[in-house]
């Protein structure tokens, strides 16, 4: 993962803005606690054949699609692929890697330079210690998927 930028401009926040709202894990949000978390997103670039996320790992980021496309698939025995999606710009990956440290069920490849923001886990959990009032919205967003999963 090669950083091309950790100055996020005004055009990319307000990007970043329209396209969190999408994230249902953030939809719940008001527009301070978005503004704060977009302070924190990085810009990393990726060239194509480039693995961002490999099945099997431990999830580290959300990932939002700026610019190219990345292709999902699954391992289908042993030497083979199973292709899910072919995603672009304002899609998302990784989202449920700043809850929790499981296992990635899916590999995520670059298939042309891609440019993407993203949120470190490492650096989610360290907003939510300095900003309570989030965590708390966090956690009930959490609690509310989780009871949705669960039906």
């Amino acid at each position: 993962m090669e950083q091309t930028s950790t100055h996020i401009t005004q055009e990319d926040a307000k990007w970043l803005y329209i396209n969190l709202r999408k994230v249902k894990f953030f939809a719940e949000l008001n527009i301070r606690q978005i503004d704060h978390i977009i302070n924190y997103f990085d810009k990393y670039t990726f060239n194509p054949g480039e693995f961002i996320i490999r099945e099997g790992k431990h999830g580290k980021a959300l990932f939002i699609v700026y610019t190219g496309k990345v292709h999902v698939f699954k391992k289908k025995f042993l030497w083979s692929h199973r292709f899910l999606a072919e995603l672009g710009p304002s899609s998302f990956f990784g989202e449920m890697s700043l809850l929790n440290y499981s296992l990635t069920t899916a590999s995520v490849k670059a298939v042309e330079p891609v440019s993407t923001f993203v949120l470190l886990r490492e650096v989610f959990m360290r907003l939510l210690d300095e900003n309570p009032e989030l965590e708390k919205e966090v956690k009930m967003i959490t609690q509310k998927r989780q009871i949705e999963q669960e039906k």
